[in-house]
């Protein structure tokens, strides 16, 4: 017997049972053929296994973010609007007018449950219609809109964001523009070709 590794299954199997003398023909008993024969097919499942499922998973996840992100805009985010039902009815249709589908307006004439249904976040967003006045209250604070201050404090939140939008796509441009300098490819999508 050699102290050689056995390089295949064959060799394995016929040296864990040797051909005897008597000449009886084949080497391996039916017991043998058997456990050859799921040894094989384990290893045709595994190799199988470990270029599939890495397939399947980008599959699932291409799935999963085509799924939630195809159209990125509101789509029933929901918001109260809060006052006399007069006022709150002229609202909640000048906001379905302006876009059918992107929220789920819940009109009710309770302040407080308005505010508390964003503080749990049951509501994105809660408009509270007083006479002539809107207030707008968000989780990052409330804007009355009916005053000179709350009209300054919108119209800051939103050039803050703005600026922060500018500040990121100049952000982008460098980075793309040094990488072009350095010679590498871009990020992002890559050319197919």
């Amino acid at each position: 017997m050699s102290d050689r590794q056995p390089r295949t299954r064959r060799e394995a199997l016929e040296s864990e049972h040797p051909a005897s003398d008597s000449g009886a023909g084949s080497t391996l008993t039916d017991e043998d053929q058997a456990a050859a024969k799921r040894a094989k097919a384990e290893f045709i499942g595994r190799t199988v296994a470990i270029f599939l499922m890495p397939l399947i998973f980008v599959g699932m996840m291409i799935t999963s973010y085509l799924g939630t992100m195809h159209s990125p805009e509101a789509n029933d985010m929901p918001i109260v609007v809060a006052g006399s039902s007069a006022k709150a009815d002229d609202v909640t249709f000048a906001i379905n007018g302006a876009e059918p589908d992107a929220f789920d307006i819940e009109s009710t004439d309770d302040i407080y449950s308005a505010h508390e249904d964003v503080v749990d976040r049951d509501a994105s967003a809660a408009i509270i219609v007083e006479g002539d006045n809107a207030t707008i209250v968000t989780a990052s604070g409330e804007a009355d809109l009916g005053t000179d201050a709350g009209r300054l404090f919108t119209r800051i939140k939103a050039s803050v964001a703005r600026a922060e939008v500018e500040r990121k796509r100049a952000r982008q441009s460098r980075a793309q523009q040094q990488r072009a300098e350095q010679g590498r490819p871009p990020k992002g999508v890559r050319p197919i070709g």
